[in-house]
């Protein structure tokens, strides 16, 4: 049982040890051309290893896009942007974002 345990631990780590979630997602809107910018803050070394790989934006808590990524524009992060039309005053647009290590990060605003 502790051989198990050692090699569920080994096989583990190595993922534990690189993976982390975005640090931060930064979300603007442009409301005359219904237009969702998308900033997803993930460091990484290596963008096509270790990267943002799928991302989903809700309005008022229905999700309108879920996107796959295949790598990380660059090293600092991954930025989007996303026609939705129909975006109004006081819609809530909720963004979620995960890493294809591990990790995941959700944020939201309202629209003012």
């Amino acid at each position: 049982m502790k051989r198990f345990f050692i090699l569920i631990f080994s096989v583990l780590l190595p993922f534990m040890l690189f993976s982390h979630p975005p640090s931060d997602i930064k979300i603007s809107y442009d409301l005359k051309n219904s237009k969702i910018s998308v900033d997803i803050l993930h460091k990484t070394k290596a963008n096509d290893k270790h990267f943002i790989y799928e991302i989903e934006v809700f309005v008022n808590d229905k999700k309108v896009i879920r996107q796959d990524t295949t790598m990380q524009i660059n090293n600092e992060g991954q930025y989007l942007i996303y026609i939705v039309p129909g975006l109004k005053i006081n819609d809530k647009i909720k963004v979620w974002a995960e890493c294809n290590k591990g990790g995941e990060l959700k944020k939201e605003i309202l629209v003012k």
